[in-house]
């Protein structure tokens, strides 16, 4: 029986999964670690590939719901689609990740930095453990980059983001529409309210110990002010 276990929460989209797999049969070579990873019945093959066990979601597959177009004009406008969605998404199987993070007991989180769900979920947990619904408590995490960290006082600075975003009214009426969204489900589940724009600039938190990158220094924007140690 492994003595050490991992959860891993990523987004059910090829770009985000395959730069997760070499990560994770790295650490498989460990017999003393299981890993579980939760996502759509898509991904389970390439996991199961390399050791890892797999479990779904349901109804998870918010990256098809947002309908993303990689070289489309308006990439900002399905990324706020796409932030809904998850939200929307994760709320269903808030209490089942709860069951199995209390019954499988893992030591370690591993999730995608732009799966902005998984933060909610947690806040889910950590309510109903302070409420001794649930006694196992909330393990350190991982954050895990497909990409690049982006970070407010790095990367992107001002002037990207004004290359990025139009800030017009669309643009204003997402945002708006993205904190309805937020404010519904933490009024419904009962969990504090977490801003959306926050955690999209990949912060070191209280619960988030590290953020991890598989891009080669040597690719990413301004690695070298970025703390490598």
């Amino acid at each position: 029986m492994a003595s050490y276990k991992i959860f891993v929460f990523t987004i059910p989209a090829s770009g985000h999964v395959n730069p997760l797999l070499p990560v994770l049969r790295e650490i498989r070579k460990n017999d003393n670690i299981e890993i579980t990873v939760y996502l759509t019945e898509e991904f389970r093959s390439k996991f199961e590939s390399i050791g890892v066990k797999f479990k779904i979601l349901k109804n998870f597959d918010f990256v098809k719901k947002a309908d993303l177009k990689p070289f489309g004009k308006s990439r900002y406008f399905e990324l706020f689609d796409l932030v809904t969605w998850s939200l929307k998404a994760i709320s269903i199987n808030f209490e089942y990740i709860a069951q199995e993070m209390d019954q499988e007991r893992p030591d370690l989180i591993i999730y995608d930095t732009f799966g902005i769900y998984i933060k909610w979920a947690m806040e889910y947990y950590v309510q109903k453990s302070r409420k001794l619904i649930y006694n196992w408590p909330l393990p350190p995490m991982i954050g895990f980059a497909a990409t690049f960290i982006y970070n407010e006082n790095i990367y992107p600075n001002q002037i990207e983001k004004s290359l990025i975003f139009p800030y017009n009214f669309r643009f204003f009426y997402d945002l708006i529409r993205i904190f309805f969204v937020s404010i519904r489900i933490s009024l419904s589940y009962g969990i504090v309210f977490i801003n959306p724009l926050n955690h999209l600039k990949m912060k070191v938190d209280s619960h988030t110990k590290i953020i991890m990158s598989v891009t080669f220094p040597e690719l990413h924007p301004r690695s070298h002010l970025y703390d490598m140690s």
